[in-house]
């Protein structure tokens, strides 16, 4: 909570990684901690992005509670509806693409509310190696596959590189 008002005083926004996919449901008392981004790792069921959809996003778009006074831009936005319809508008809710599954059901995962897919190339290789008979061979086969999943959508997509010469 210190971290993420400190981060905020400056300009910073957090982003947090939940530590596992099974933790959706407590998305939103993370976020009363300060964060303005959430990231759900390994997911590949569209039940869990309605989970984590419905504990981000306020009513009436989600069910999350109200709380927390260390809420990201919470400041100045004291009334109940003004902050809950500017919550729904900035926050960002992140879903990691890191399994065959999830790249074939990627369309299905990309939901209104989603902002964004971030890649997960190491754990995608793991998966890519247990099955070699897999139409997809290579990240990139699976990233191209995605990428066309998400044509007319607002998903975005964040790759993350292997090595620091790759990031650049």
């Amino acid at each position: 909570m210190a971290f993420c008002a400190m981060t905020e005083d400056v300009g910073i926004p957090v982003q947090f990684r939940i530590k596992h996919t099974r933790h959706a449901y407590l998305i939103g008392n993370i976020l009363d901690l300060g964060p303005l981004s959430i990231e759900v790792p390994l997911v590949e069921e569209a039940s869990t992005v309605d989970e984590a959809l419905a504990a981000f996003y306020y009513p009436q778009v989600g069910k999350r509670s109200w709380g927390g006074a260390a809420r990201y831009g919470v400041k100045g936005r004291e009334d109940r509806l003004e902050y809950a319809n500017w919550w729904n508008n900035h926050g960002i809710l992140c879903l990691q693409i890191e399994t065959i599954h999830a790249v074939t059901n990627a369309r299905k995962l990309a939901k209104p509310g989603v902002d964004c897919f971030t890649w997960g190339p190491a754990d995608l290789s793991f998966d890519l190696e247990g099955y070699p008979a897999h139409p997809f061979k290579t990240v990139d086969d699976c990233l191209r596959h995605v990428l066309k999943q998400l044509e007319g959508t607002d998903v975005k997509m964040s790759f993350r590189s292997g090595t620091p010469d790759l990031r650049h």
